[in-house]
């Protein structure tokens, strides 16, 4: 399957939902080589999710159902094996946006709603809760397709296009994740670019 989510801590790495349409959950060791392994289901089937974590849960947010999006925003305790149990809801059902999280906080931003329209919102929600997400700020620019990554202070959101005709995205933004507000400029990628991906370290980076 393809268009997947995922999250991880520093022992497991969770990879949920895909193309097409799954509920599927599976898992790694990160230490170890070998298979996946089955870790439970999500509430829904979903492709394209975005997941974001603590050291102790994994959220899968948003996506694709059949012929629809999804606000939906599970959780799983990372170091077990069960199904997905239900957290909340986004503030709007969405797609194709970019994820990321310090050990507090995740933060879903942009993706394209039900009328195929680039959203420039940011939501958050505090992990170790349950609840509906929050409004956060709006992104510079309105976008879909694109990266983020985060260290424990600030996310990065970074390329991606916008409603078609698609046009390629180079800007870079970013927000304090402890606050609330509008994301602030950064700088540009090298060049114009769309699913892409990103990593971080303790001390961020792309």
């Amino acid at each position: 399957r393809n268009q997947l989510g995922a999250f991880s801590n520093q022992i497991r790495g969770i990879a949920v939902g895909g193309n097409p349409e799954t509920d599927t959950m599976d898992y790694h060791t990160i230490a170890t080589t070998g298979n996946a392994l089955d870790f439970g289901n999500l509430t829904q089937s979903r492709q394209s999710p975005r997941g974001a974590a603590s050291t102790t849960r994994g959220l899968s947010m948003g996506g694709e159902i059949p012929s629809n999006r999804t606000n939906v925003i599970d959780f799983v305790t990372i170091m077990t094996t069960a199904n997905a149990v239900n957290f909340g809801d986004l503030t709007i059902k969405t797609r194709l946006a970019a994820s990321c999280s310090n050990s507090t906080r995740a933060l879903y931003a942009g993706g394209e709603n039900p009328d195929s329209n680039a959203l420039n919102t940011i939501n958050f929600i505090t992990i170790a809760s349950q609840g509906d997400a929050s409004d956060f700020g709006d992104m510079t620019s309105s976008r879909m397709e694109h990266t983020a990554a985060s260290d424990p202070t600030r996310a990065v959101f970074a390329g991606g296009n916008t409603t078609g005709p698609s046009v390629l995205q180079n800007v870079i933004d970013f927000v304090t994740i402890s606050t609330t507000g509008n994301a602030t400029d950064f700088g540009d990628l090298h060049a114009p670019n769309t699913r892409s991906s990103s990593t971080s370290s303790g001390h961020g980076g792309l």
